[in-house]
């Protein structure tokens, strides 16, 4: 009924100013005559007064949640209502907690929608914008999976969050060149791009990170008390105290390193990419940025004693998990076999820059460089291979490893000189490089001489059970003999003497052991073989004393047998069974004189010098143990 020349919102604004000043201020609430933001007519109880709401929060709220948030407020034009309270006050902050508590009642779904997304994405660019830093405590943002699907992000103030639970920034925010590495960090725990789009402004993630709500950078500082000391392990054990420093110290970590199901070491030993992208971070990226950590500190522990600790906290579970994956879905720790094989046949290089830096590193994870170049070289990782080359090397050399340049000369002759000469020219440049040659030269040279000894020995022991009137022969891998009395049949096809065992005779296979310790060490096989054997298993121990080689009237007076070896192992063997994925698991617990023990990744038995001289018997005791007609004594253990 309005004239068209009347503006409706100005004849509205008079009306109520005409009901204020006759008494019927009641009007305002009992009728539906005043206008809300989206055109209709309403109470006045039932709108808010708009305080200066930002437009963008509106549209959040209704074009994009369809929240109708317009619907609760009065028009802002009607002015002679201003001081009409209402349905009360209604500013940012009520629209903003309203359009969060819409976005966390989805945060359970299986799949967050678009309209989530794009509501989180831009009230977090609003916030940011208004430096509205306490409204993101709970604030439900996002990250993007690798097949798209988009899972919930908390952020939280520094106050309530845990550090553990603080995401990490979009990619594009974070600091320097740490990007190419972002494939090693679990993305459910890495904001979406699409923040980085709508805020694409590194002083805002910076400002947001010193707040606490997101991580621009993945090193972590810290105080707390160290219980590793990597540079002194393994230290010794002392009843009732656990090694631990007195005094909290500063350590560095990297965020999401050891997480449950997600962490960066749970994704790098699944995947040979990743793991060599890992190494890649942490000889290209980490340690340049955490050098300091690389350079071990002296501790007082809670033992009394001082020790030796990395300031780098990250380096321990490098040390000490099976991160690498070797293929067969089988994993290692970290090594120089296990490296050159993780790089062998891919395109990558294994990179091992020639710094200060890298030497501290590879020294902290107890790697060699020289041996990481020639397993680098070689390839395959196959230390047979890699033996070989550096026995070629050796022996060029004229078994004196300083003589570099005429082994190049005869390097030169070989069918693989090629090879050889390039590990020569990237090797002969490191100072250690004769050091290391010749470690390697008396390593061969003590590998041989017991390999000699052993040969030895087992030849007298043959040669004195044969005197004794036994049947000896060479067996399989798990013993050296098998031992059983004659039993001569003739033959009357072929004429001649045969042997061959009677039905009634004991039959036992000997492993026959060489020491100048006061220990002999058995392998798994040898291990399996006695608990599958039983009583027909028999360790032969042979003690050595000083350098002199044994003759067969030594080892006859010295030879010690011993019974029951699968009993003794059996405990111990039972944590072999899956030895490839439970290496950490396994102790070297001491059972009736038997240790297990783990040198270089390698599980072996060490017997102890007190089972052969306690319970062991010599040659003359043999010949009754092994009578026909009796039962051999241990046998149904």
């Amino acid at each position: 009924m309005l004239k068209e020349d009347v503006c409706a919102v100005e004849w509205l604004n008079l009306m109520y100013a005409f009901l204020r000043e006759n008494g019927l201020d009641s009007e305002f609430s009992s009728r539906r005559i005043v206008l809300d933001q989206i055109g209709h007519l309403d109470e006045l109880s039932n709108l808010h007064r708009d305080k200066d709401i930002d437009d963008e929060l509106k549209r959040i709220s209704d074009d994009v949640l369809s929240l109708q948030v317009r619907d609760y407020l009065r028009d802002v034009r009607l002015t002679s209502l201003d001081k009409e309270v209402g349905r009360g006050d209604y500013g940012n902050k009520n629209v903003a907690d309203r359009i969060i508590a819409e976005l966390k009642s989805h945060v359970e779904d299986d799949n967050l929608s678009d309209k989530f997304a794009n509501a989180s994405v831009r009230l977090l660019a609003w916030i940011v914008r208004a430096e509205q830093w306490d409204w993101l405590n709970d604030f439900p943002a996002f990250s993007l999976g690798l097949d798209g699907s988009r899972s919930a992000l908390w952020l939280k103030s520094r106050t309530s969050a845990r550090e553990s639970d603080i995401p990490l920034a979009p990619v594009k925010a974070w600091v320097e060149n740490l990007q190419q590495y972002k494939d090693i960090f679990p993305p459910t725990h890495v904001l979406a791009d699409k923040f980085y789009d709508a805020i694409p402004d590194d002083a805002a993630w910076q400002k947001l990170a010193e707040k606490g709500c997101v991580r621009v950078d993945v090193i972590i500082v810290r105080e707390e008390y160290c219980m590793d000391f990597l540079p002194d392990e393994p230290l010794p054990d002392v009843d009732g105290v656990e090694h631990e420093t007195g005094d909290m110290v500063g350590r560095t970590d990297i965020v999401f390193l050891q997480r449950d199901r997600i962490g960066i070491m749970e994704r790098v030993r699944s995947s040979q990419p990743r793991a060599r992208l890992f190494w890649k971070f942490l000889t290209e990226w980490l340690i340049a940025r955490d050098s300091e950590g690389l350079t071990a500190k002296e501790a007082r522990c809670d033992c009394g004693n001082s020790h030796n600790y990395y300031p780098a906290a990250w380096l321990v579970p490098i040390v000490r998990n099976r991160w690498v994956p070797v293929g067969d879905s089988k994993r290692d720790r970290v090594s120089a076999k296990s490296l050159a094989t993780l790089f062998h046949g891919s395109n990558e290089e294994l990179t091992i820059p020639e710094t200060d830096v890298v030497s501290n590193f590879l020294k902290a994870i107890r790697v060699s460089r020289l041996e990481l170049t020639m397993q680098s070289m070689v390839g395959t990782g196959d230390p047979e291979e890699v033996e070989s080359r550096v026995t070629k090397i050796l022996a060029a050399t004229g078994g004196k490893p300083q003589n570099l340049d005429m082994a190049v000369q005869i390097l030169e002759q070989l069918e693989d000189a090629p090879e050889l000469s390039q590990i020569l020219e990237q090797m002969k440049g490191d100072p250690a490089l004769t050091d290391y040659l010749a470690d390697r030269q008396q390593q061969m040279q003590t590998v041989h001489r017991n390999q000699r000894l052993g040969t030895l020995v087992e030849d007298l022991v043959k040669e004195n059970l044969e005197q004794e009137g036994f049947d000896v022969r060479r067996t399989h891998v798990g013993a050296d003999l098998v031992v059983r009395r004659a039993a001569v049949e003739r033959d009357e096809q072929e004429e001649i003497m045969t042997l061959a065992l009677a039905k009634q005779d004991q039959r036992w296979e000997v492993e026959v052991k060489a020491t100048r310790d006061n220990d002999v060490r058995m392998t798994p096989a040898q291990a399996k073989n006695a608990i599958k054997l039983e009583s027909g298993f028999l360790l032969c121990v042979v003690p050595i004393k000083g350098e002199d080689a044994p003759d067969v009237d030594y080892v006859r007076d010295r030879m010690r047998f011993v019974e029951g070896m699968g009993e003794r192992v059996r405990p111990l063997s039972e944590n072999l069974d899956d030895f490839q994925e439970q290496r950490e698991d396994i102790t070297a617990g001491d059972v009736q004189g038997v240790k297990l023990e783990v040198m270089d990744g390698n599980p072996r038995f060490s017997v102890d010098r007190s089972v052969w001289e306690d319970d062991g018997f010599g040659l003359g005791e043999l010949a009754a143990r092994l009578d026909p007609g009796g039962k051999c004594k241990g046998e149904g253990k």
